[in-house]
């Protein structure tokens, strides 16, 4: 399957491989958010270093993708970390943060997946421990 879904922990991972629709992207995204195993509490890691369609989409697709995640952003603390390859693809991802930011979410992009990892549960932790200092 060129799109999956799993945990790790308290985040929804979805990796892509070689060649897919966007369709299969945000069928495996929305099986994730609507599994049962889905942790409180969730981030969310897109890791796209294995695509091979990345260079062909559109601007306006990648916007209509942050679109998507973004609207669906409070399942997930509007938190997410995407991990693609170094030059075309970072900055093209770099550029899907952008639209994503605008929809409200809080969005980084890297290179190693252990790095998106760890910014994205120090994130959520940050989250957590702002919400403890409120009650």
């Amino acid at each position: 399957m060129p799109v999956t879904h799993r945990f790790q922990g308290k985040l929804l991972v979805v990796e892509t491989k070689g060649a897919y629709e966007q369709e299969e992207l945000k069928a495996a995204f929305e099986a994730g958010l609507a599994s049962p195993d889905l942790p409180r509490d969730v981030g969310f890691v897109l890791d796209i270093r294995n695509s091979t369609m990345l260079n062909d989409r559109s601007t306006a697709e990648i916007e209509q993708l942050a679109t998507f995640i973004g609207e669906r952003g409070a399942q997930f603390n509007s938190a997410c970390a995407i991990v693609a390859e170094e030059g075309l693809q970072y900055g093209l991802m770099r550029m899907a943060a952008v639209f994503a930011e605008d929809r409200g979410l809080k969005c980084g992009v890297f290179t190693k997946l252990y790095d998106a990892i760890t910014w994205l549960e120090n994130h959520l932790q940050t989250l957590d421990t702002d919400a403890k200092d409120v009650h």
